[in-house]
């Protein structure tokens, strides 16, 4: 039996015996979910208990040796069928990752999101699994000087300088992208700020696994001028 007709038979058991007694537990099988556009494969062993699933497996973190142990349940969501899995994973710093997912029954992929802001498909049982790692993020924050040079920062964002006064942020995807705060750093009187949308120049740079923060300082008057400006993304 191929692997999408196992799922689906994991599904249609679901169903079926729902509500059994926890003396009837069972282990229904292990499976395995790409978190694209990232190279992260989670493998979870099912267990049908009294009322819901259990799913206990582990992130292979791209084939890393140091595996993180995973583990969650899933439900099926009575208005579209679809099964909803919510699983937990510690990171080597000690920060918990919290990882949601959503599978169609018809296909076993669905789609995923975690609390760093990513997301993506997730890919039943895939083949290969390529990308780069899914980035563990909490709040990222830089100190940006004029010329687009980052002066410090927390980490995983980059800067271009595209015209005077006219800065792309770019981050590893994250809904938060949208809550960015920018502070002007200079004296002066001059005006920062976020563009609802960034320019068709900032979007080229938006690919499947990072976001683009579109910066403006400019003075009183509206004319362009380079500023230095420290800008902070929330985690969520």
């Amino acid at each position: 039996m191929s692997n999408q007709k196992k799922f689906v038979s994991l599904l249609s058991i679901i169903l079926f015996i729902f509500g059994i007694n926890l003396a009837n537990a069972q282990v229904l099988g292990t499976y395995r979910w790409n978190l694209a556009p990232f190279c992260n494969v989670i493998k979870l062993t099912v267990t049908k208990l009294d009322g819901g699933f259990s799913a206990i497996g582990s992130d292979d973190q791209c084939g890393l040796n140091e595996q993180l142990s995973t583990s969650g349940s899933f439900i099926t969501l009575p208005n579209n069928g679809f099964s909803k899995g919510v699983f937990t994973s510690m990171s080597s710093d000690g920060s918990v990752i919290l990882i949601t997912l959503n599978v169609d029954p018809n296909t076993g992929n669905g789609e995923w999101s975690d609390n760093s802001g990513n997301r993506g498909n997730a890919i039943f049982n895939p083949a290969t699994a390529p990308g780069i790692a899914r980035p563990n993020q909490g709040d990222v924050w830089a100190y940006v000087g004029n010329n687009g040079d980052i002066r410090n920062t927390s980490g995983v964002l980059t800067v271009e300088r595209l015209d005077i006064g006219y800065y792309c942020v770019v981050i590893s995807k994250r809904d938060s992208h949208k809550a960015a705060q920018v502070t002007l750093a200079d004296s002066g009187g001059n005006i920062v700020s976020i563009a609802n949308s960034p320019g068709a120049d900032c979007k080229v740079l938006i690919t499947d696994t990072h976001d683009v923060v579109a910066v403006f300082v400019k003075t009183p008057t509206g004319a362009p001028q380079d500023g230095n400006f420290t800008i902070l993304i929330p985690q969520h």
